[in-house]
């Protein structure tokens, strides 16, 4: 940006956090502090833009995950099922698992405190996603 910087303003760091920027700045061969600072505001400031992006889209996937589960659980309580059924099944089942928990780890991660709703309710579809598929697991050994 070529804008002309006219706002001032202190910022307390501690020592670590200056070393960080510090070694941020020469690696990235930034000559100044106030220059790594306002970069790095910039960086941040973009990845929230993304972080907000990608929430909108864990939205609607985790929608459409819903209802793929309801369909994973009335496949998995059907009493005759073909080879090819049952593996799909299972198959089905082991993916909602595996996604539930990668969305509950990145809902964690990249939630923060203001989410912490959003990665409870990450946790009891992760947990009702690990019970399709015992249940899932169980209607194989009886067959």
């Amino acid at each position: 940006m070529n804008e002309l910087k006219t706002i001032k303003f202190q910022l307390m760091l501690a020592q670590s956090e200056a070393d960080a920027i510090d070694d941020w700045s020469f690696k990235s061969r930034i000559r100044t502090r106030a220059e790594a600072i306002r970069r790095l505001c910039q960086i941040g400031l973009a990845a929230a833009d993304d972080t907000s992006s990608l929430q909108k889209t864990f939205t609607e996937l985790n929608g459409k995950w819903f209802d793929m589960q309801e369909k994973v659980r009335a496949l998995a309580l059907k009493k005759e099922k073909s080879p090819a059924e049952s593996a799909v099944v299972l198959a089905m089942a082991e993916f909602s698992f595996a996604y539930a928990n990668a969305t509950a780890a990145l809902s964690h991660t990249f939630g923060g405190a203001g989410s912490l709703n959003l990665w409870q309710e990450d946790e009891k579809a992760r947990d009702q996603a690990e019970e399709i598929l015992r249940l899932v697991k169980e209607r194989e050994s009886e067959d």
